[in-house]
């Protein structure tokens, strides 16, 4: 489950509980209200938001790492794109500011969607990744030439003794065009992502 706030304060911002709590509520209540209004800058292309997401709430990595539960340097080589967010961390983050997974990884300018669930369904998950392959006349052995990875593990994808890596989530939607969030069952809508255009501001 996501950790909440309250974890934060309680256990890094001792003897600062009540302002350092607020401060950070505070933050995230700004940022979120940006979000449901539209008055986040839009992006070009498919290009993870991580950073622009943290910095438009005006918090620090470190804050954010420790609301994650990481270190302050595993959570900027995260942000930095050198090492790949583990998806129960992308799910927590997105958690947290109350973002889809398609808007953090820049799949789309709709912030969040109705009815998102908190936690990724693995089974359901599992049988999603199956079925859109099935509906695309796919074996295991194309899906792992085109996303070159070992066949065996998109078996452990589809069968649920594996979730799914960030990775081969970020590049089944590039193929199948097929929304994370729905993939990771967080949302029972199939929705479709578009090939990246020129966004703009939306304010």
């Amino acid at each position: 489950s996501t950790l909440s706030t309250f974890y934060f304060v309680k256990n890094y911002f001792h003897g600062n509980l009540n302002k350092s709590q607020e401060f950070c509520e505070h933050k995230l209540h700004l940022f979120r209200n940006k979000l449901n209004h539209n008055k986040i800058p839009t992006k070009e292309g498919w290009i993870m938001r991580l950073k622009d997401i943290r910095e438009e709430s005006e918090l620090k990595q470190f804050t954010i790492s420790k609301l994650l539960g990481v270190s302050r340097g595993t959570y900027s080589l995260w942000e930095l794109e050198k090492d790949p967010i583990p998806i129960k961390r992308l799910n927590d983050f997105c958690n947290i500011f109350k973002c889809s997974i398609d808007y953090a990884l820049g799949f789309t300018n709709i912030p969040n969607y109705k009815n998102s669930k908190e936690n990724i369904n693995i089974n359901l998950s599992s049988t999603r990744l199956k079925a859109l392959r099935k509906e695309h006349k796919h074996t295991q052995d194309y899906v792992a030439k085109k996303l070159s990875i070992n066949r065996s593990l998109i078996s452990k994808y589809e069968s649920g003794h594996t979730i799914i890596s960030t990775t081969f989530l970020i590049e089944y939607v590039k193929l199948y065009h097929i929304s994370s969030d729905y993939l990771l069952g967080k949302i029972d809508e199939k929705i479709t992502i578009e090939e990246p255009t020129i966004l703009t501001y939306n304010y």
